[in-house]
């Protein structure tokens, strides 16, 4: 059976899941125009981290949807959309990529 973890998304929250294959997550935000960072890493090594220039080029689209596959670093697929109630987001400046002046080792979990 799937595992599937349920998030209610509030302002200035944080959380961390550890997703295995075929398992899914389900944010829910039901206040409107939250703004939310999402940092995914892979499991097999935490400095393939999520890419949004990579995930961009993968699906030759800034704002993914439905069968999107959000990719890593190291050109991995990490996750796949699913489902979108939203259907509006955008990829451009998410906080996870060399050279934004994040350090992805402060996010670093054993």
């Amino acid at each position: 059976m799937k595992k599937i973890f349920y998030t209610h998304l509030q302002k200035g929250s944080g959380n961390i899941y550890k997703l295995k294959h075929g398992e899914h997550i389900n944010f829910i935000q039901k206040d409107g125009a939250l703004t939310a960072s999402l940092l995914i890493f892979s499991q097999d090594d935490y400095r393939d981290c999520f890419s949004p220039n990579r995930t961009i080029q993968f699906n030759n689209s800034v704002t993914p949807t439905i069968g999107s596959v959000l990719v890593s670093s190291k050109n991995n697929a990490l996750l796949t959309i699913l489902e979108d109630s939203q259907k509006k987001h955008d990829i451009l400046l998410p906080p996870c990529e060399d050279g934004n002046g994040v350090d992805n080792e402060h996010y670093l979990m054993d």
